[in-house]
């Protein structure tokens, strides 16, 4: 995912140090550089009671995002 920013120290959504995001989706949303990251950010949104749903693989920037939308059935959709 050359052309992004990642984050890797303390990270309020994610909850932990180490799970990176980057910035520059051409959507403008934050991604998560792998499906098991988007996963522990989900489950740490709704821990704060976000109302999230799902992750899925953009197929805009090839990294994952979360979602408060119902996960269509794909094999890129992921309800955690």
């Amino acid at each position: 995912m050359s052309g992004h920013t990642t984050r890797a120290a303390h990270d309020p959504v994610a909850g932990e140090v180490g799970v990176d995001r980057f910035y520059g989706c051409t959507t403008g949303k934050i991604g998560w550089v792998s499906k098991a990251a988007a996963k522990r950010g989900l489950k740490q949104a709704r821990r704060q009671g976000r109302h999230i749903k799902a992750v899925y693989l953009c197929k805009h920037c090839n990294g994952w995002h979360l979602t408060s939308q119902v996960p269509r059935t794909s094999p890129t959709s992921a309800v955690a």
